[in-house]
């Protein structure tokens, strides 16, 4: 982290990542997005979705032989995936790259607390030697 207004993540950690996706997330008071990265599905590790305001779920749990009925926000579905891989030419596709790919070479993501904005730049190399560098960009939307 470099500064009041503004966060910088300077490498991926799977351990920390969930910690990561929290604090980067953006939202308008209505609609909220975890700063996951969108190559990413939910599981151990990634936490990716969408909130919106109102939108609860209920669930009866029995906890020490009681009923207990809790009302938590539920995750949406993730509006902003995005899958990709390599097509090496004349080859066959490669795996769905990932910043748990192990051809990640750099990763960071910085959140401008000021402007709103997130950016997430990863640099993956392929087997071959060639490289895929990605940058994506995100701000405040309008919910509805």
């Amino acid at each position: 982290m470099t500064n009041s207004r503004a966060w910088e993540f300077g490498r991926y950690n799977p351990k920390t990542e969930r910690v990561v996706e929290s604090l980067c997330t953006l939202g308008n008071g209505r609609c909220a997005t975890r700063g996951s990265a969108p190559e990413n599905v939910a599981d151990a590790v990634h936490s990716p979705g969408t909130y919106l305001a109102g939108c609860y779920g209920r669930l009866v749990s029995t906890v020490a032989g009681a009923q207990v009925t809790n009302e938590d926000m539920v995750r949406l579905t993730d509006r902003t995936a995005l899958r990709y891989r390599c097509l090496p030419e004349g080859g066959s596709p490669g795996d769905w790259l990932t910043p748990d790919d192990a051809t990640l070479r750099q990763c960071r993501v910085s959140l401008d607390l000021r402007r709103g904005t997130l950016t997430r730049r990863m640099l993956l190399q392929a087997p071959h030697g060639r490289r895929l560098a990605r940058t994506d960009s995100g701000g405040p939307r309008s919910a509805g």
